[in-house]
């Protein structure tokens, strides 16, 4: 009996480590797996890349700059572009046909999707009116978007609804459908307005875009805004797109970008940004969709990432 229960008791002395060892190594395993699966998702390029194109009307009609523009941003793995300079461009009729031709180079050449930065409702109209003016729907704007900075007096707050309104008939109306944004910087002047100013925006659009302007990239600078996004996107029973827009101007970030100061690139400077978020609780933020981001402006992000 003796012998019996010495044989056991060696036997457990043998197996016991070699299954610790088992379930240490499993565990091992499983963390690296959840690790990696988590650098993957953080560090997948998001589905939406853009750039604003400024000095557009310097570079439209010239077919050599055009596919230079447009060869850089794809380079640069951005997949939408934002046109500037678009009043001055359509007060000339001989830039229409130039102008649609470009646009449906970068919609179908380069699977870029266009927007059209205007500034109120005379501008929107006037893109409405190309738009309908286009038989060949790759010649039209796939996205309308409203500039017009209420928050430093460019338009008082009740003409800025307006604008609102003008740009959510417009693309409502529109046939294929056209993407509703906006580019939010503050919610002031009125000053105690959030919730409100926060509202109009979640109804009247599909899409918000909010500057991140600062040397490096930093949640903690947008996240009241994003607060009062989310809450009233939450009201609303409604989930939002947000765009985190970051400047390549020297001011802010053209160093950290630059490839001779930290050699940053678009993507990194947003995979920085998503992991911030990522961690980062606060009220709203389950009605938020953080689908990319938005460089502000093409002239020095160039000179920064040739």
């Amino acid at each position: 009996m003796e012998a019996i229960l010495y044989r056991i008791l060696t036997l457990c002395l043998v197996v016991l480590p070699l299954l610790s060892c088992q379930k240490i190594e499993e565990t091992q395993l499983s963390n690296e797996k959840i690790n990696t699966e988590s650098n993957l998702i953080i560090n997948t390029l998001p589905a939406y890349r853009g750039i604003y194109i400024n000095d557009f009307e310097f570079i439209l009609g010239n077919i050599s700059k055009e596919d230079s523009l447009l060869n850089w941003c794809k380079k640069r793995k951005f997949n939408a572009i934002s046109l500037y300079d678009l009043g001055t461009i359509f007060d000339n009729p001989a830039n229409t046909i130039p102008l649609a031709n470009f646009i449906k180079k970068a919609r179908k050449k380069y699977n870029f999707s266009v927007a059209a930065v205007r500034g109120g409702n005379n501008s929107l109209t006037q893109t409405h009116q190309f738009n309908i003016g286009q038989t060949d729907l790759l010649k039209r704007f796939n996205v309308f978007n409203l500039e017009s900075e209420w928050w430093n007096n460019e338009v008082s707050w009740p003409t800025y609804i307006g604008y609102l309104g003008t740009l959510d008939s417009l693309t409502t109306i529109s046939s294929p459908a056209i993407i509703a944004e906006e580019y939010i910087g503050w919610f002031r002047n009125p000053l105690g307005m959030d919730s409100i100013m926060a509202a109009e925006l979640v109804k009247k659009s599909d899409r918000i875009l909010f500057h991140d302007y600062q040397s490096a990239p930093s949640l903690g600078y947008c996240q009241s805004r994003l607060e009062y996004i989310g809450k009233a996107a939450a009201a609303q029973n409604k989930t939002i797109d947000i765009v985190v827009l970051f400047s390549s101007e020297p001011t802010f970030m053209y160093n950290y970008f630059s490839i001779t100061g930290l050699n940053k690139s678009f993507e990194q400077a947003f995979y920085t940004f998503k992991n911030q978020y990522t961690t980062t609780s606060f009220p709203g933020k389950s009605n938020l969709k953080l689908v990319g981001y938005q460089i502000f402006t093409q002239t020095t992000s160039r000179q920064a990432r040739p």
